[in-house]
């Protein structure tokens, strides 16, 4: 078979700059040097570890289609290491322009503010409800704010979406700021990590942007389960972390799943995640709930009749966010209509969610009704592996889980552990289409979903 033609590589790349867009192509594909164009290979080099890593885990399918719509087959893809190009990084590294780094990731000042548009200033500690499901949680923040020791570090919350992660994380920074003792404090997502991450190494200097992260005396990251699957990223948070422990900071992390169910993280991370103090945050109560809904229409300065209050915080059990987006449709349905506000409007005004609110459970509520059924344990249920005998009751959980809650396919992945969506829609498929052949399995699932729904699986 005769070789494919080296010239073709300059069209190849036009076509991934169509497709991807003049940031990402300029970022990831500009340096990109073919080294061995074969009929069975493409051997592609770039200027260093990361970079390639990068390119292998993001950009290999496309890189795919379109070698096959030029070579008409589609070869094997191997990145390397370019010793030629890794020289020139380090030139220009030496060359960098100190503006152009100051700009993206600027040497931290005593008290620097972030990122502007990642804070929500109403994030206080003052505004955030403290309920039974999120109480320990808000003493580990006020011992963090209160001492000076690390004690607590890492200090890793986690929950499902919504509850007040990200709240009680922005608390922390702003209290610190507010009192001025002379420590410093530094909050970002994962993501905005990420990206800041790559904006210096697009410049050739990581020197400022870890002295930023790793000088602060508390760092906040958010969303940490953002870094999934991403090794380059992984590893700069590692060393992070040993500076940080170097130099007795504290680290707050954040994320929507406990360390050991990180998917797709170097162990050497979740094994220092948990070795800290590690928090779950739990759905608010009854009682939470409805001082969540008066807090929330005070600093509007709103107010709603008690039995509808109370109404509304009956019914959403799931996220704060669902809970105070309830309020609003009521509000707002009030205010089309002209109605007068009680429980009657209220129910009519939510009537239009789908589902209901009375189907709206907790997944912990699902998951003790489903172990309690098939006599495991819950834990069981969120291990990834699993046995024959809990396999099925795991696929069953998943299925109520995306019946009789709010959260989503990917929600639902990650609570039980895996990176996947995919996993659940699966196990939905699976359960739903034997209902139709097992009549014993459908009425099993239908008595679930009614305890689920009554609340006696709680």
């Amino acid at each position: 078979m005769p070789a494919v033609k080296v010239d073709v590589w300059p069209s190849v790349l036009e076509d991934i700059q169509k497709a991807i867009g003049e940031q990402r192509y300029a970022l990831w594909f500009r340096n990109l040097k073919p080294v061995a164009i074969e009929p069975e290979q493409v051997v592609l080099g770039a200027p260093n570890l990361f970079v390639r890593d990068w390119l292998e885990c993001h950009f290999t399918e496309i890189l795919k289609q379109t070698l096959a719509r030029h070579f008409g087959r589609s070869p094997a893809i191997k990145f390397v290491i370019d010793p030629q190009l890794f020289r020139q990084a380090r030139v220009a590294e030496l060359a960098a322009n100190a503006e152009i780094v100051e700009a993206v990731a600027p040497v931290q000042k005593k008290n620097a503010q972030p990122e502007t548009g990642l804070l929500r200033p109403e994030f206080t500690l003052d505004r955030f409800i403290v309920g039974s499901g999120n109480k320990l949680a808000h003493a580990c923040a006020m011992e963090i704010i209160e001492s000076r020791s690390n004690r607590l570090h890492p200090l890793f919350i986690h929950s499902l979406s919504g509850l007040g992660k990200s709240h009680l994380m922005q608390a922390i920074y702003h209290e610190i700021r507010r009192r001025g003792d002379g420590r410093t404090a530094e909050y970002l997502s994962a993501e905005s990590f990420t990206n800041q991450f790559l904006y210096a190494l697009r410049a050739h200097r990581l020197d400022a942007f870890r002295a930023r992260f790793r000088n602060a005396d508390i760092l906040l990251i958010d969303d940490v389960h953002f870094f999934s699957n991403k090794m380059g990223l992984q590893e700069e948070l590692l060393h992070t972390m040993e500076a940080i422990d170097a130099e007795s900071r504290q680290l707050v992390l954040a994320s929507d799943v406990h360390p050991k169910m990180l998917a797709r993280i170097k162990q050497g991370l979740t094994s220092r995640f948990a070795g800290g103090m590690v928090v779950r945050m739990t759905q608010p109560d009854f009682a939470t709930r409805v001082a969540i809904l008066k807090a929330k229409l005070q600093e509007q300065g709103r107010r709603l009749p008690e039995e509808v209050v109370k109404y509304i915080a009956r019914g959403f059990e799931g996220s704060v966010r669902e809970l105070t987006g309830a309020t609003t449709m009521v509000l707002a349905y009030a205010g089309l209509t002209g109605a007068k506000i009680d429980v009657g409007l209220a129910r009519q005004a939510l009537s239009r969610l789908d589902p209901p609110p009375a189907c709206r459970s907790g997944i912990e509520a699902v998951e003790r009704a489903v172990a309690r059924q098939y006599g495991v344990k819950v834990e069981d249920l969120r291990r990834r592996r699993q046995s024959r005998s809990t396999r099925l009751a795991r696929q069953v959980c998943m299925c109520l889980a995306r019946r009789c809650t709010p959260m989503s396919c990917r929600e639902i992945a990650q609570h039980f552990g895996s990176a996947n969506h995919s996993t659940v829609i699966f196990a939905v498929n699976r359960v739903e289409s034997a209902m139709k052949s097992d009549r014993n399995l459908a009425e099993l699932v239908s008595a679930l979903q009614e305890q689920i729904r009554k609340g006696s699986g709680a």
